[in-house]
């Protein structure tokens, strides 16, 4: 089965274009629209607001760092986003960058599995509440209608947070990450953590950065300008090597070298558009997730045409 396209807003600094770009993906057929976690608007705030702005598209979060946000607040939060979004939310959460999470937050991050464990365990029982179905928490704390079971993703950028993502939670999702490394490492350690379980494998969702150029001098600037960030970051560079998509040490400083932006950035034509994202599909992906990027004054316009391009793949 062909996996579902959705769309991975990128459009965050302005939560009102973060809502129109939703609407227009619902109307342009697209299954789902996922909301990062950055320093600009928040990324559950504006999923509630698109749900109320839309009817059948799917929204959800990709990710919320745990660390920043008590089980309790976080399972509050979710469940009055699904009671807007009437059973179309997913609440995707990570352990959030260290140097992130510490510097911007001032809070201590998660370090070792056993606390990602521990704090995945807790915001579950959050989400469920004391009957099993419905939320509340364990004392049935939290009282929003409708009470909507609301499904739990785990961001995963290495194969243990994807083990433990296949065993405890409803789908993994992932960013930046090469075809290859989730046919090779991500898709089978969500398989052994269900497996583990005896739990079916959840779902994984590729988010992927897209760009409709045949031109790689425009597609590499797009990608310096909108995710050259996350070269800088030690979780997307250990990843990155571990997948060859860059050299171990290789200094950030380099960007996008030719190898990296065809690794990790779907562009050129449509037709070369249709086969990068075709090795998501074949890497066991449930879900693509295509984040359009651009850059300078055609920023906009790139994203426009990408959108609409990859809208001509939806059956």
């Amino acid at each position: 089965m062909a996996p579902k396209l959705s769309v991975f807003v990128t459009e965050v600094r302005d939560p009102r274009r973060a809502v129109v770009s939703t609407t227009e993906a619902e109307a342009l057929g697209f299954h789902g629209a996922w909301f990062p976690s950055t320093m600009a608007s928040d990324a559950l705030t504006l999923a509630a607001l698109a749900a109320a702005a839309t009817e059948r598209i799917g929204v959800g979060t990709a990710v919320v760092p745990m660390p920043t946000r008590h089980p309790m607040v976080l399972a509050q939060q979710a469940l009055t986003v699904q009671a807007v979004a009437r059973g179309r939310f997913s609440l995707g959460v990570g352990t959030g960058h260290p140097l992130l999470v510490a510097q911007a937050y001032g809070v201590r991050p998660m370090r070792r599995l056993v606390e990602v464990r521990d704090h995945l365990d807790a915001l579950r029982n959050a989400l469920s509440g004391p009957d099993g179905s419905r939320g509340g928490g364990p004392a049935g704390l939290i009282m929003v209608e409708p009470s909507l079971p609301v499904g739990l993703v785990v961001g995963a950028l290495s194969p243990r947070l994807a083990a433990l993502g296949g065993a405890l939670a409803s789908g993994v999702v992932t960013w930046l990450t090469p075809a290859s490394y989730i046919a090779d490492i991500l898709v089978p350690a969500v398989a052994s953590g269900a497996e583990r379980t005896n739990v079916i494998a959840p779902p994984t969702v590729a988010c992927v950065p897209v760009i409709l150029t045949g031109d790689r001098e425009h597609a590499r600037a797009a990608a310096e300008a909108e995710i050259g960030v996350a070269l800088r970051l030690p979780a997307f560079r250990a990843m990155l090597e571990s997948a060859g998509a860059i050299g171990r040490g290789q200094p950030a400083d380099l960007g996008f070298t030719d190898v990296l932006l065809d690794r990790v950035v779907a562009w050129g034509d449509q037709e070369l558009l249709v086969s990068r994202l075709a090795d998501y599909a074949r890497a066991g992906v449930s879900e693509i997730a295509v984040a359009p990027i651009g850059v300078g004054s055609d920023a906009d316009s790139d994203r426009a045409r990408t959108r609409a391009a990859i809208a001509e793949l939806i059956g």
